[in-house]
């Protein structure tokens, strides 16, 4: 089949290697695993090698059925419906989610589809389509499929990523200090930013003295409600 699909398909690259062995040298924007998980005598033998295919975009698939369906597939197969597969171990949805966290991977979103695996025009498309969405009906679909991208490295992250702090201030006047004192730097940089609301104390002055006193340490700024901003403003033109 590899060889037909050559053949049918020269613009596309068809490799055959074991999963657990994989040989390539460069990224993927997604990775699929269509049904194949029960198949391996550990998973994590292939999930973790799959990190050095990915780039941090990189979108993991994987595919595999309800074993709620495992009597009527094989029933299925004992009346020729369906071709009969090899032995397979049963992992649950769970269980596959928690092997790609383990091998590096997060999972972001988990779907159940596939209800009516027969095709009956029109009937199985309604049936597809719209009751796999249905609270307690998606626990009956056939197949799960967990989406998965690599967890990022917290060296990477660090670099990367700056971070803003907002903080909320109202009547804080003595609290100011100590919010800049013990928010820690972090990320490739930390801005600290105040938001003044309608105090009656002097907290506006401590925020802008703060500022001033810490203004080659620490990356601090400030902003004040809108109500307030009409105050200080109708203050000015009296």
């Amino acid at each position: 089949m590899i060889e037909l699909a050559k053949k049918n398909y020269p613009q596309l690259h068809f490799y055959e290697m074991e999963a657990e062995n994989i040989t390539l040298d460069r990224t993927f924007d997604v990775i699929v695993l269509g049904n194949v998980a029960g198949f391996f005598e550990n998973i994590l033998d292939v999930l973790i090698p799959l990190k050095k295919l990915c780039h941090e975009r990189t979108r993991i698939i994987t595919t595999y059925y309800n074993y709620l369906w495992e009597p009527a597939l094989k029933f299925a197969e004992t009346i020729g419906l369906k071709r009969k597969t090899p032995q397979q171990n049963w992992l649950s949805q769970n269980d596959i989610k928690n092997l790609l966290y383990l091998a590096g991977f997060e999972t972001y979103r988990e779907n159940m589809r596939m209800l009516l695996p027969v095709n009956i025009p029109v009937v199985s498309w309604m049936v597809n389509k719209f009751l796999p969405k249905l609270p307690l009906i998606d626990n009956l679909c056939l197949t799960q499929i967990n989406f998965a991208r690599p967890l990022p490295r917290t060296e990477d992250v660090s670099k990367k990523y700056s971070v803003s702090v907002v903080i909320p201030a109202r009547n804080e006047s003595g609290n100011i200090e100590a919010a800049v004192l013990r928010t820690p730097e972090m990320g490739k940089g930390t801005e600290i930013i105040f938001i003044e609301g309608n105090s009656t104390d002097d907290t506006w002055q401590k925020i802008q003295e703060i500022q001033e006193k810490y203004k080659h340490e620490r990356n601090i700024k400030n902003r004040t409600t809108r109500r307030q901003r009409q105050r200080r403003c109708g203050a000015q033109r009296l």
